[in-house]
C-alpha cells in the first residue's frame, strides 16, 4: 500500500474543477464568502488589530491583500494576517466532527497563493483555480481530521492548525500547480510545522486565533521550501516516528487510507459569533426565550450537554468575562444570553457588551453536565415558583452554509466598511468565477 502522502499528493495534482459536482464547486464559493466577510468584520478587533501592526513592522512588500485593510503586502504576511482576522471574532465556520474551523486557514493561504502567483510562476491564475485551491485545502484539512481528529483533541492539541497547515499548502500547491514531488515536499514539511495548543482558551486571551495566521503562513512557507529544493523522507505521516503516531496515537505500521468522500459539505456557517461547541447549547436557550420563558425569573438550570462540550479549556467559565473572547468560549455566557434574549447573534453585543451583570448573574446559576450518548442539548430549567421548564432543539439544518446565505452576510458584515457596489460585484466575480484572473478578485479588494 503507498504512503499515506502519496495519495494526498495525487488528490492534490489531479483533481479536475471541471469534474467536480456543482453542488461541491457551490461549497468551494460560500466558503470563500464566509471568509471574506470575517476578515473584514474583524477589522477593529484587538487581535486583528495587533496582527495588522506586527505585519506593519515586518515592512515587507507583496502584492497580496491584507483584508482588514485593503492594503498590500508579501504573501506569508498576508496570510498570517488574513488567517487571525478571519478567526479573530468566532464567526468563521465550523466543522463540528473535527472540532476545527478549516476557513480560517485555507481561504488566506489560498488567497495569498493566488495572488502572488505571478511573482512565483509567472502567470495570474484563475478564479477557478482559486476555488479549486479552497476545495482542495478543505478537503486535505478536513480527511486528515476524520483520519486523526480523536487523537489529536485527546491529546488537547489544535485540530485547527494542526490539520491547517497541512491543508494550507494543499491549497497553495493546488492553485501554483506544483508537480507531485514538489507538492509531495510540501506536505510534508507542513506536517512537520504543524502545531497548536488549546491552553490559550482557558484565559480568553489571543493565542489560539493567531494559531490560525500561523498555520496559513506556515502552508505558504512549505510552497518556498518545496520550490527551493527541499526534500523529505515518504512517511511523514506513518512513520514510527511520524505525524500520526507522534500527535494522534495511531500506531506505526497501520493501515491508513486516504478518505474520497467529499468532506466539505460538513462545514457548518456559525448563526452565533461563538465558539462552535456552543452552539448547540445557545440554540436551545433562544429556543426556551422563544417559546415565551421569561430569563429574568430562572432560578436554576441544568444544562446537560453532548461529551467534550464542558470539558473544553474556558468553556466552563461563569463569570466574569473579562475579555469578549472569554465570553464566547463560555457555554453559561452563551445559554444566558440566550436565555434572557439577548442578540447573541449581533457582534456588537457579543463584542462590547459582554460584560452584562444580568447574563453574568443568571450564568452562575447554569450548571452544566456532560450526559454520555448525548448530541443535543438539554436545558432542565428551574423557575422561581419551582416549575420545571425543559426543553431540547435540534436547529443543526440552519447552520447548512449556501452561497445565497453567505453572500447575505458578507453583506451584512461589511456595512460600513466596504461599497455597496464592490460587494456585489465580489459576490458576481465569485459565483460567476471561470477564467476571470484573480488580479480582479484583488483589485475590488482594494479598492472596497
Amino acid at each position: 500500500m503507498s504512503p499515506l502522502i502519496d495519495d494526498i499528493a495525487d488528490f492534490i495534482t489531479t483533481l479536475d474543477w471541471n469534474a467536480v459536482p456543482e453542488k461541491i464547486q457551490d461549497s468551494a464559493r460560500d466558503r470563500l464568502l464566509d471568509a471574506l466577510s470575517t476578515a473584514v468584520a474583524s477589522r477593529e478587533v484587538p487581535t486583528t488589530s495587533a496582527l495588522v501592526a506586527a505585519g506593519e513592522s515586518f515592512a515587507t512588500q507583496g502584492g497580496c491583500t491584507v483584508l482588514p485593510t485593503g492594503r498590500t503586502t508579501a504573501a506569508s504576511e498576508a496570510a498570517l494576517i488574513n488567517g487571525t482576522a478571519v478567526h479573530s471574532i468566532l464567526f468563521e465556520d465550523i466543522h463540528l466532527g473535527s472540532s476545527d474551523h478549516p476557513g480560517a486557514v485555507i481561504v488566506p493561504a489560498a488567497l495569498a497563493a493566488a495572488e502572488s502567483a505571478p511573482s512565483i510562476i509567472g502567470r495570474h491564475v484563475s478564479m477557478d483555480d482559486l476555488l479549486r485551491g479552497v476545495l482542495v485545502g478543505y478537503e486535505v484539512h478536513l480527511r486528515m481530521g476524520v483520519i486523526a481528529a480523536a487523537g489529536i483533541k485527546k491529546r488537547k492539541l489544535r485540530t485547527t492548525s494542526m490539520f491547517g497547515t497541512i491543508g494550507a499548502a494543499a491549497a497553495a500547491a493546488s492553485i501554483l500547480s506544483l508537480g507531485r514531488d514538489e507538492t509531495i515536499t510540501a506536505i510534508a514539511m507542513a506536517a512537520n510545522m504543524s502545531f497548536g495548543f488549546l491552553e490559550g482558551f482557558a484565559h480568553g486571551t489571543m493565542e489560539p486565533y493567531v494559531q490560525a495566521g500561523i498555520a496559513a503562513r506556515q502552508g505558504i512557507l512549505a510552497i518556498h521550501l518545496a520550490r527551493g529544493g527541499v526534500r523529505t523522507g515518504d512517511l511523514v505521516f506513518e512513520g514510527p516516528a511520524g505525524f500520526l503516531q507522534g500527535f494522534a496515537d495511531i500506531p506505526a505500521g497501520s493501515v491508513v487510507e486516504f478518505p474520497s468522500d467529499w468532506q466539505i459539505t460538513g462545514v457548518s456557517a456559525k448563526p452565533y459569533p461563538i465558539s462552535g461547541g456552543k452552539i448547540g447549547s445557545t440554540n436551545t436557550a433562544v429556543a426556551a426565550h422563544q417559546q415565551g420563558i421569561d430569563g429574568t425569573r430562572i432560578k436554576s438550570v441544568r444544562a446537560l450537554l453532548k461529551p467534550g462540550v464542558k470539558e473544553f479549556p474556558g468553556s466552563d467559565l461563569a463569570g466574569p468575562y473579562r475579555t469578549y473572547s472569554a465570553a464566547q468560549d463560555s457555554t453559561q455566557f452563551c445559554i444566558a444570553s440566550g436565555l434572557l434574549g439577548r442578540a447573541i447573534d449581533s457582534l456588537d453585543y457579543v463584542l462590547k457588551k459582554y460584560d452584562d451583570p444580568e447574563v453574568e448573574d443568571l450564568s452562575h446559576r447554569i450548571e452544566l453536565i456532560s450526559e454520555e450518548g448525548r448530541l443535543i442539548t438539554k436545558l432542565e430549567i428551574t423557575m422561581d415558583d419551582g416549575k420545571v421548564e425543559t426543553v431540547e432543539v435540534d436547529w443543526s439544518a440552519l447552520q447548512i452554509p449556501t452561497v445565497e446565505k453567505m453572500a447575505d452576510k458578507l453583506r451584512a458584515l461589511t456595512t460600513g466598511f466596504w461599497a455597496v457596489d464592490n460587494v456585489e460585484a465580489i459576490v458576481s466575480l465569485i459565483v460567476d468565477a471561470g477564467p476571470v484572473p484573480v488580479s480582479e478578485l484583488s483589485r475590488l479588494l482594494r479598492s472596497c
